[in-house]
């Protein structure tokens, strides 16, 4: 019995110094795929500031010299004089007027220089930086626009990427790592070591999509190496970070060690422990295996006191161990049987709070869906007779998910809907309520809302946005955004100003609302839904109606995510103009 425990447990004891050894070396590659990801992108954005401001050197002294065109000859050289001494990390800066000759001016140690010709070349597309002089520099260019938007010329800036090497200096700093800037066409621009560009050409080609390593052979060492691409966002470059395998993998490769010559000793040590202990502890630990199948099936009379033999000290503090773990269990799973039934009242609290009856008549019909992205959510919906031809409509969004959201809904919609039926115009509805929101709410929520008001003889609709997406208007084939008024969030800021739109609704149109739920609903890829895709699904139906729009979307919406869990509430409400 001793040799067969003591081998089983040894086997175990490898079994797990193996696992061990694998998560940790999993764990350190990802780790290291983390942090090289962050790495490339800082730098990639280190060589991408210097981009940035040449470009806005570009810009100003483009709108500059538009706004003042054309400059004498002398005025122009003092203002180009400038540009260059105060941006050293510019090559040069060129001027071609539409009238007259072009003028270059060149820094060259320290030494401003000027040059003219006939025509100086601009690159195009305008305000993009591309490759010139076989990717040793890359050039800007931008229109030099008059007052009257006339073009008066083109002005042309050029910057060395031989100089952008300094940027990848501070890589070299840890061992066996060092940076690369290539071109998009694969050429070698610039490195804080001396690679092979040809052979990381080749690499490049391969680089997976999401910026993570890849092994690959190191163009200087010729050992195994980890290469990790990122683009300069808006310029033609990449940034290249080479990690030796070799350098990478030293210390990992000693913790391996140590842990291995740590389990040979724990072996060897419990050989003899167990030896020692195995008869003396069989009996107790074979019946308190017993008790916790017994909790497990939900016994509630298990008592390690009442069933363990007191054969020693350790074996009462496992039997007191385990009265406590039993104990902990039993509250555990009271209080997650309470908290579930407080969230199911919450939710029917919630769902009775929401428009049972829709409004219907003649001309006009409606049709409205919420769906919480956990038992309870922040979005809500309303609508309510303001007199015999007004209808107040109302979506709303808040900040939040959870029971507090839930909460706040209760008390803004109410706020909304008591305001609201006072016949007040959209905009200083929302601003009574903002109002109120602020003075009686100290939490750091806020909502965002839509509220019309529509009249549903005429079919105007007036309306106005606190922060909140603009509802769609469909139509037969179409589906366009209706015009935008500005707008906070309401329970922010008291001082809060709300304009008011007017829009008429033509027999057969529907108006779509909606929060942003709807539009950054997520698939299993990342990928948003969007404002294309909503208004491209709404647009599909041929003779929209209330009804039939809300189940159509909700319908695409659940294609597209695919049973990838939502992360926000979603909300839409549909009103159709029928007519007289």
């Amino acid at each position: 019995m001793v040799v067969a425990l003591t081998g089983s447990t040894a086997v175990l004891l490898m079994a797990l110094l193996a696992f061990g050894a694998w998560r940790l070396r999993a764990r350190w590659l990802d780790k290291l795929e983390s942090d090289a990801s962050n790495q490339v992108a800082y730098y990639a954005e280190r060589v991408g500031r210097t981009f940035a401001g040449a470009a806005l050197t570009a810009r100003l002294a483009s709108s500059y010299l538009g706004r003042h065109a054309p400059l004498r000859r002398e005025a122009l050289s003092r203002y180009l004089e400038g540009v260059a001494l105060a941006n050293p990390e510019l090559d040069r800066i060129a001027v071609q007027w539409n009238s007259g000759t072009a003028i270059t001016c060149t820094l060259e140690d320290a030494q401003v220089v000027f040059t003219e010709s006939d025509e100086v070349p601009s690159v195009q597309p305008h305000g993009t930086w591309v490759e010139v002089n076989q990717d040793r520099e890359a050039a800007y260019s931008l229109p030099l626009t008059g007052a009257n938007g006339e073009s008066q010329g083109v002005l042309t800036v050029w910057l060395s990427l031989e100089g952008l090497a300094k940027e990848l200096e501070p890589i070299k700093s840890e061992p066996g790592r060092y940076g690369l800037l290539l071109s998009r066409a694969g050429h070698l621009v610039a490195s804080s070591g001396s690679p092979v560009a040809n052979q990381l050409v080749a690499i490049e080609h391969e680089s997976p999509p999401n910026h993570s390593l890849i092994e690959a052979t190191d163009p200087i060492h010729q050992n195994r190496a980890w290469l990790i691409f990122h683009p300069v966002t808006g310029t033609p470059l990449e940034v290249v970070i080479v990690y030796s395998v070799h350098e990478e993998m030293a210390e990992l490769q000693r913790t391996l060690t140590d842990l291995s010559v740590i389990g040979v000793l724990g072996l060897l040590v419990l050989a003899g422990v167990s030896w020692m202990a195995a008869g003396r502890l069989a009996a107790p630990i074979a019946t308190l295996s017993e008790l916790v199948s017994r909790a497990a099936r939900g016994e509630a009379d298990v008592g390690a006191e009442r069933s363990v033999e007191r054969h020693s000290r350790e074996v009462d503090e496992m039997a007191s161990s385990f009265e406590a773990l039993v104990r902990e269990l039993r509250a555990s799973v009271s209080h997650q049987e309470r908290l579930a039934s407080e969230l199911k009242v919450a939710a029917e609290l919630q769902r009775s709070l929401l428009p049972r009856d829709l409004p219907s008549g003649v001309s006009f019909a409606l049709a409205a869906q919420s769906r919480p992205a956990r038992e309870v959510g922040g979005d809500l919906f309303d609508f309510f007779w303001i007199d015999e031809q007004h209808l107040g409509l109302l979506v709303g969004d808040v900040s939040g998910k959870g029971i507090p959201a839930a909460l706040y809904v209760g008390v803004s919609g109410t706020h909304l809907r008591v305001i609201g039926l006072s016949g007040q115009s959209p905009c200083e509805t929302l601003a009574r309520v903002n109002l109120r929101l602020c003075q009686d709410d100290d939490s750091d929520m806020f909502l965002t809302a839509f509220y019309g008001v529509f009249n549903v003889v005429t079919g105007e609709l007036r309306y106005a946005l606190a922060g909140h997406p603009p509802p769609l208007l469909v139509s037969s084939n179409r589906a366009e955004e209706l015009p935008e008024c500005p707008g906070m969030p309401l329970g922010i800021v008291t001082t809060v100003e709300f304009e008011e739109r007017t829009v008429h609704l033509q027999p057969g149109q529907v108006l779509f609302a909606f929060t942003d739920g709807v539009t950054e609903a997520r698939n299993d890829s990342g990928d948003l839904y969007g404002d294309e895709r909503l208004q491209a699904a709404l647009a599909q139906v041929e003779r929209p109606a209330a009804a039939q729009l809300v189940g159509c979307l909700l319908e695409e919406v659940d294609r597209f995510v695919d049973g990838h869990t939502a992360a926000d509430d979603v909300t839409v409400l549909c009103l159709e103009y029928r007519g007289e």
